[in-house]
């Protein structure tokens, strides 16, 4: 993302604390919904073949990186590297609204956009 949030944060504009809640709210609502979702359509996979399915394990995991990144992003001594790992992640839903989301924070913390 070139220049970190972290070395944004302790520039001379700084990001203020009320911005980075905005920002962690956002993604906090997002995360919620693809958990939801994940959620559900995990419980709906068929039980006798949900075992050996390589796409059940691909939405447990992804549901499992979302959970460490949502309890994460609730510590404020890790908030800064959630958001990034966040937005410098690969895409999670790979969605246009996931990609919204990215730009819109990204210019709300006036990073750059990679």
């Amino acid at each position: 993302m070139g220049r970190s949030l972290k070395s944004h944060a302790a520039g001379a504009r700084g990001v203020e604390a009320d911005l980075l809640d905005l920002v962690r709210d956002e993604i906090n609502a997002y995360t919620e919904a693809m958990l939801t979702r994940l959620n559900e359509e995990i419980s709906r996979y068929p039980r006798p073949i949900a075992r050996c399915d390589e796409q059940l394990t691909a939405l447990l995991e992804q549901r499992a990186e979302i959970v460490r990144l949502v309890e994460n992003m609730d510590d404020p001594a890790r908030a800064f590297a959630c958001i990034e790992q966040f937005l410098d992640s690969p895409l999670y839903a790979g969605d246009e609204a996931e990609l919204a989301l990215r730009s819109r924070l990204k210019e709300k913390l006036s990073l750059p956009k990679a």
